[in-house]
């Protein structure tokens, strides 16, 4: 399955919201599961970025079936980038000319 990050920011509705942060946790990753999906590792982090989710999903429709339903919070912004293990990475170049 693709692996993806997702890079988060709150938003002023969602820091009002903070203390609500564990049950906010568990319904990400229910909705990972519901779209077939799986976060990783989740972090939060200091500086241009609040939250960084390192997740698995079978394709970008799954994935963008999650972030939607993220994005309907109003409470968190997010980027998302596709991630590839270095080792498919290496093989893959491997067959440049």
């Amino acid at each position: 399955m693709p692996y993806y990050i997702i890079l988060g920011n709150y938003t002023q509705k969602g820091i009002d919201e903070i203390k609500q942060t564990e049950e906010k946790l568990k319904g990400v990753h229910e909705l990972a599961k519901e779209n077939h999906g799986e976060v990783k590792q989740l972090f939060y982090t200091f500086g241009r970025y609040d939250v960084v989710a390192f997740v698995e999903f079978p394709d970008n429709a799954a994935l963008m079936n999650a972030v939607i339903g993220i994005a309907r919070t109003g409470e968190v912004r997010t980027e998302t980038l596709v991630a590839m293990p270095v080792e498919e990475y290496v093989a893959i170049t491997k067959e440049f000319k």
